[in-house]
């Protein structure tokens, strides 16, 4: 009967051991992750409130055609960048030079504000424009072309501008109907990947030194490792979290160049307990040979705030 007790007990500290190795006890050899890093309402609310200030201000010059108070608002060194045209701008001088005509050619041009998602110093806007003709369609307030822009920002000025148009103004004036397909089937994807909870999946779209950054929360990822492990602690924050596109957009591709698209997505997340919340924000995706190297996010304040992904603390604790 002894010996029997002590081959069990050999038997058990054996299987122990090798469930160690082998990392397959989860209950013995893994911890939970630590507790998210969010950023301080505080924070966040500033942020929004100066990204807010400089956005609007840019609005109102271009829609009243000043161009003074369009100078005012850019860094000497501001870059343009526009894909889709052509521009690759730098310096004051030249972007004014776009501007003072642009504002020729399109006197009625107005626009307007339909969205805002803040990153840190950065941030991504969705702008409704009408009151101009492009080809053989006319754009209405009813009917509107959309713009998005991604601007970066340096002591409250624009220092980096890059401009999108919405995936069915792409679709109508500048790609064909299979580079639209893969445009929505790779956003498509990326939601359905984030939505799966299988941090596997998650990796299988990036490169293998992929950079995935979400400077809002101070979180970067290198390579696609860190980025799966990355994956498996959202998970264990945020179970059942379903990502769905919502507004998608980008710009004309090129051959052998990262091609820029993106999307503004409902994160739909547990809040306290029981209820759900849903959050909104916007990836900016940098896709090559159909894998993604570079990626950013930035969100919508207010839905941020409500969906408790912000803490109460003092902005300096993150």
């Amino acid at each position: 009967m002894k010996h029997r007790f002590y081959q069990l007990a050999c038997l058990s500290m054996c299987l122990i051991f090798i469930c160690q190795q082998l990392n397959a006890c989860t209950a013995l050899t893994s911890d939970p992750p630590p507790a998210r890093k969010t950023p301080s309402m505080t924070e966040v609310l500033q942020r929004g409130g100066a990204f807010l200030a400089i956005t609007s201000a840019n609005e109102e010059a271009w829609n009243v055609k000043d161009l003074d108070a369009i100078e005012d608002i850019l860094t000497e060194d501001i870059h343009f960048v526009d894909v889709t045209f052509g521009d690759d701008l730098v310096g004051k001088k030249q972007v004014l030079k776009m501007a003072r005509s642009f504002c020729d050619i399109y006197p009625d041009l107005q626009r307007k504000t339909t969205s805002l998602y803040i990153g840190t110093e950065e941030g991504i806007v969705f702008y409704d424009y009408w009151g101009w003709k492009f080809g053989s369609i006319e754009y209405t307030l009813q009917d509107p072309w959309d713009f998005i822009f991604h601007f970066r920002t340096h002591a409250d000025l624009i220092s980096y501008w890059r401009l999108f148009e919405g995936i069915d103004i792409l679709e109508s004036h500048f790609i064909s109907e299979t580079e639209s397909k893969e445009i929505r089937t790779a956003l498509s994807s990326y939601g359905s990947a984030w939505s799966s909870g299988d941090s596997k999946i998650v990796a299988g779209m990036y490169a293998k030194d992929a950079v995935r950054q979400d400077s809002l929360f101070n979180e970067s990822q290198q390579g696609r490792r860190a980025i799966k492990t990355f994956a498996e602690s959202f998970f264990t924050w945020y179970p059942n979290t379903q990502w769905t596109p919502l507004e998608m957009f980008g710009e004309r591709p090129f051959n052998e160049k990262p091609h820029t698209i993106g999307s503004s997505f409902a994160i739909q997340t547990s809040y306290a307990k029981y209820e759900t919340c849903t959050i909104k924000a916007v990836v900016l995706l940098q896709v090559l040979e159909g894998e993604i190297v570079q990626e950013d996010l930035y969100y919508d304040v207010k839905s941020l705030i409500g969906c408790g992904w912000t803490s109460l603390g003092d902005t300096n604790q993150w």
